[in-house]
């Protein structure tokens, strides 16, 4: 099946990806890199915050999202290729796709689809999940588990609000303690400070709340500083420190 057509609408103020059908590709949809993490970074996404289909369905994909982070969501920027409603409508069909085959198939599928795509395009073992969206369910975050124990020889890293979401926390902590998986906790002026011995990500936007600073103790994204993209850096696909950012979109 051909993936449905999204396209965006403003409710309450914020941009809200609106899919005019329910379907998905036949596999899940993964990127070959972007202008932030580089070229041979393996990437996936789901669309961002909220997901309305017809007949009501209504799917948030972002459980932690602050007023911030709607405020200034990098992947609803028009201005960003990911905002585009032909991409939009791609990544839609992996969200469609887990909830149609459930997660167990839906790991499977995603195991191969990176597998496959990593041989064919020759890129790193190394895949950012979520370039938009995040962790919404129990069910999805064991998905990403069956994942990365299925491909120990891979680096996964991925930053989330969805610690803020506290029947979420458990089985994020549970697929954070793999040793190929990487969790930043992300933080904005909304948010608090992180859990305690979780990794922060912290967008640092001094216009929206003067004198903010990140909850602990970060080192400048090397992107923003040293015109790194991460696949050179690696200090977040590794989980090295906790990081920040200067540079809001």
């Amino acid at each position: 099946m051909s993936e449905a057509w999204c396209d965006w609408r403003v409710v309450g103020g914020y941009r809200v990806v609106y899919c005019r059908e329910w379907k998905h590709l036949e596999e899940p949809l993964l990127g070959l890199g972007n202008e932030t993490v580089g070229k041979r970074v393996i990437t996936y996404t789901i669309p961002p915050d909220t997901v309305r289909f017809p007949k009501g369905r209504s799917i948030t994909t972002c459980p932690g999202a602050t007023p911030w982070c709607r405020l200034k969501c990098y992947a609803k920027n028009p201005a960003k290729r990911i905002s585009w409603p032909k991409n939009v409508s791609k990544y839609a069909s992996n969200l469609v796709l887990f909830f149609e085959v459930g997660p167990e198939r839906f790991a499977e599928l995603l195991v191969e689809k990176i597998k496959r795509v990593q041989r064919r395009y020759n890129m790193l073992k190394i895949v950012r999940v979520h370039v938009a969206g995040d962790f919404f369910s129990d069910e999805y975050v064991e998905a990403f588990r069956i994942v990365a124990e299925s491909l120990p020889d891979y680096q996964f890293y991925a930053y989330t609000r969805s610690w803020l979401i506290p029947e979420l926390v458990p089985s994020l902590e549970r697929l954070k303690r793999l040793s190929n998986f990487v969790i930043y906790a992300s933080t904005d002026p909304d948010t608090g400070p992180p859990p305690p011995g979780w990794l922060e990500a912290c967008c640092v936007d001094t216009k929206y709340k003067p004198g903010f600073k990140p909850y602990t103790k970060t080192i400048r994204c090397r992107g923003e500083v040293a015109d790194l993209y991460c696949e050179d850096c690696k200090i977040c696909i590794y989980g090295r420190a906790s990081v920040h950012w200067e540079k809001i979109i």
